[in-house]
């Protein structure tokens, strides 16, 4: 049985069985849910927060490319 990614996005601060999941996928699977990924490092108190962040840093030029391309900055 397939899972809808977008089913992986954390849902609370203590969604800690959909971070367990994220762990299980790569990068071409979680890419489109990145941007979200990266809305629970805002706050680095959430409990999961260091668990994304170490998701995230698993990919970390792909990361940063993406994070620019969204803000739009370019030559990165």
């Amino acid at each position: 049985m397939r899972v809808n990614i977008r089913e992986l996005i954390p849902k609370h601060k203590q969604d800690y069985e959909r971070v367990e999941q994220l762990k299980t996928k790569t990068l071409e699977e979680i890419k489109p849910i990145l941007p979200e990924l990266l809305e629970w490092l805002q706050d680095m108190n959430w409990p999961i927060a260091q668990d994304i962040e170490n998701i995230v840093f698993t990919f970390d030029n792909t990361v940063f490319t993406l994070q620019a391309t969204t803000l739009g900055l370019s030559g990165v």
